[in-house]
């Protein structure tokens, strides 16, 4: 067997359709040259031996036009390594010029000399390599991931040249180094717990992955108003500088990007200049962006940012590149909405935790000083912020009484003008006018606002959110937060502060009435009232902490549910502020004269509602209602006792107090839908005389009517003298 013929059997394994036409060329070569040689020898060649070596030659010309034109790279390599000959595929791969290319050593266009230098030595063993994986470097620099076929042409025993067949992998090798990257990405945002992880993500491996140079990760902030940078890479200081807080009014790709709700794509540095024509002129500079691409980061509604990508190279983005984009963004959207779920969750525990707190500290202590740090301590758990104070409204006058942070943040100043100014109200305008509407007042940026406070010792303050302390529909207070951070402070902060607003009015009201019962009673008389207080609203409280303390469990399997318990810790509260206010007021007699009715019977209700799951309705029919002093305190009572009975004994689920006043009389009803009972019997008969003992006291009538399963009504009336 001849080495063409041992050789082309060994080719013939790799592609029969190719080393036929080997063959072919052989046999032409062949033919061809003994074709001349006999035309040489013969002077008068025949007619027939002469068409016959034109046909030969126009195969001849067909097969080297083939091998020329196929469109399967091909090249050969002599045994010294460089390339003897390339067909216009394989030039066109790499984007060389015949010239560029042959008569060049093979190593210079691969980009791993071991590959190359292995390759060689396996040729030269006279080993036929297939699918040997190998990168070759275009004329552009760019790469192209290949696979190459190759055997050696021996004759007589020596290497001749390389038949090498390249195939181009590049795009399996795009798309196979793409997955790996997006599976690395989404394994990396699944272990991630705060959002500073995920930027680092972005940074380290999602921009990277994308081939951008230039990356931003930007989020849009709690009132949806500004897109605020949170990590960036590539991007010059000064661009960052400029843009570290982006009003979405702003026209950019970005803020464009999440207005419209769709990607913003600009394959040019012309395509931008077009669209962004101000911008493009101040950023181009600074970044040499060629091509921009702005996608927004949405899940569901939930509008959470954009991610801003620069390219050094024009880019017509194919389907495969942009879906793999979209997939890495959206990653990132879901990695953030998961993050912000579970920070809307810790976010409700600690509110949670923080009204019980305050309420367990209300109700160890009615020391108002003391109740007064522990709301500030508190508040701290659910809104962030540098500086708090708590200023109460006397009738003479303003003072501060307690502040929190100042000092700490170098505006001891300012802590000296709430503390020592007594018109600070007036000094104060933005109080002032929370004094006067009675609302909330939220700040984003004090630099922006010209009635913010004419005060240079506050200028540092560039955030502000205050909040009323109501009681009776009258401001007796503020809570203001301040921050050194311009839009720190967003609504969500506000709703939370009124909680806390709240609970500072029941917390100052009966500090208060403790300091007035202090007064009149031995040091014996307040040991007894502290122990009553706590004893009096512990049952209340255990069942707020109960549910508080379930509350991170619950939100894991229900959120809605876990809302509605919230609901109820701060209605158990609200009922234990209640229970003391009337314990006090059964130490302190004559404050019930001083408490309008209104406030009274609202007062027994909402403790009622907290002892029990009883269901309750008041209403109220009365302006300014009036009362003389004994008529005043027997409605009271007779409310009272009515509702103890019905808590005591009726087995009821609901209950309604009803006052309603004419220009002629006052009446008072109370009804329960309880097990009802027989008035005739004499037990009922004790509790009848009791508050009939009461009615006949003040001139007024009083019916109570019952059946057995009916429940129980009782009708207090009033006339009001000429």
């Amino acid at each position: 067997m001849s080495i063409w013929q041992s050789s082309l059997k060994g080719f013939a394994k790799y592609s029969p359709f190719l080393a036929y036409t080997l063959v072919l060329f052989h046999t032409t070569l062949t033919t061809n040259t003994q074709a001349k040689a006999h035309l040489k020898e013969t002077k008068s060649p025949g007619k027939t031996l002469k068409q016959k070596f034109e046909h030969q030659q126009k195969q001849y010309h067909e097969l080297m036009d083939f091998m020329e034109n196929a469109v399967t790279p091909i090249h050969w390599v002599d045994s010294k390594g460089y390339i003897i000959w390339a067909n216009q595929a394989e030039l066109d791969l790499l984007g060389y010029t015949r010239e560029e290319y042959m008569g060049h050593p093979i190593a210079e266009f691969h980009v791993d000399e071991a590959t190359i230098q292995d390759m060689l030595y396996r040729l030269t063993r006279n080993e036929t390599l297939k699918a040997y994986e190998a990168r070759l470097r275009c004329k552009d620099g760019s790469i192209r991931h290949v696979l190459i076929n190759s055997n050696v042409y021996w004759e007589e025993g020596k290497f001749s040249y390389t038949r090498c067949f390249t195939q181009d992998i590049t795009d399996r090798k795009v798309f196979e180094e793409r997955l790996h990257s997006l599976q690395d990405i989404v394994v990396a945002l699944s272990q991630v717990n705060t959002i500073e992880q995920i930027a680092q993500v972005m940074k380290v491996q999602g921009f990277p992955a994308l081939g951008a140079y230039l990356g931003v990760l930007a989020l849009v902030n709690k009132d949806k108003q500004v897109l605020e940078p949170v990590v960036h890479e590539g991007v010059p200081e000064g661009f960052i500088h400029q843009y570290r807080s982006i009003p979405l009014t702003t026209s950019l790709p970005i803020t464009d990007a999440i207005r419209l709700k769709q990607p913003i794509w600009l394959a040019t540095a012309e395509a931008y200049q077009h669209q962004y024509p101000q911008i493009a002129a101040n950023t181009l500079p600074l970044t040499q962006s060629q091509s921009v691409l702005a996608f927004p980061l949405i899940v569901g509604e939930d509008i959470i940012g954009a991610v801003g990508l620069s390219f050094t190279t024009p880019k017509l983005y194919d389907t495969e590149e942009l879906s793999f984009i979209v997939a890495v963004v959206n990653q990132c959207a879901q990695a953030l909405h998961r993050i912000h779920l579970y920070e809307d969750e810790r976010q409700q525990r600690l509110l949670a935790q923080a009204l019980q707190k305050t309420a367990i500290a209300v109700s160890n202590s009615l020391e108002l000083s003391e109740v007064l740090d522990e709301i500030l301590a508190s508040i701290g758990y659910v809104v962030p912020h540098d500086a708090a104070k708590i200023i109460l409204v006397g009738e003479q006058g303003t003072n501060t009484l307690k502040c929190k942070g100042y000092k700490e943040h170098g505006l001891d100043a300012f802590e000296a003008i709430l503390t020592n100014s007594p018109n600070l109200i007036e000094r104060l305008t933005r109080l002032h006018q929370i004094y006067g509407t009675h609302k909330p007042l939220l700040i984003s940026n004090t630099r922006h606002d010209l009635n913010w406070l004419d005060i240079p010792e506050a200028l540092a303050i560039q955030s502000f959110v205050g909040v009323p302390i109501l009681s009776q529909d009258k401001v007796i207070g503020f809570i203001g937060l301040d921050s050194l951070t311009p839009n720190f402070f967003t609504p969500t902060h506000v709703s939370r502060l009124q909680a806390f607003a709240a609970q500072t009015a029941t917390a100052i009201q009966n500090a208060q009435l403790y300091q007035q019962a202090q007064a009149a009673a031995a040091i014996e008389e307040r040991q007894r009232l502290a122990r009553d207080l706590h004893d009096a609203v512990s049952q209340t409280l255990f069942a707020s902490t109960t549910i508080a303390e379930a509350l991170p469990r619950l939100w894991e399997r229900d959120p809605h549910k876990s809302l509605e318990r919230l609901a109820k810790v701060v209605t158990l509260n609200q009922s234990a502020m209640a229970e003391m206010r009337t314990l006090l007021l059964e130490l302190r007699p004559e404050t019930i004269l001083k408490t309008d009715m209104q406030m009274l019977l609202n007062q027994l209700v909402t403790a009622a509602k907290g002892r029990t799951t009883i269901g309750a309705d008041l209403q109220i029919d009365a302006t300014d209602l009036t009362l003389p002093p004994d008529v005043h305190v027997a409605f009271y009572r007779i409310a009272q006792e009515s509702i103890n009975n019905i808590l005591k004994h009726s087995h009821a689920t609901h209950f309604s107090l009803h006052l309603d006043e004419t220009p002629t009389q006052v009446r008072l009803s109370i009804s329960d839908n309880g097990q009802g009972f027989n008035t005739s019997r004499s037990f009922a008969g004790i509790g009848l005389r009791s508050l009939q003992e009461r009615a006949n006291s003040i001139g007024a009538s009083l019916h109570m009517t019952s059946e057995p399963g009916q429940g129980t009504a009782v009708d207090l009336l009033w006339e009001k003298p000429n």
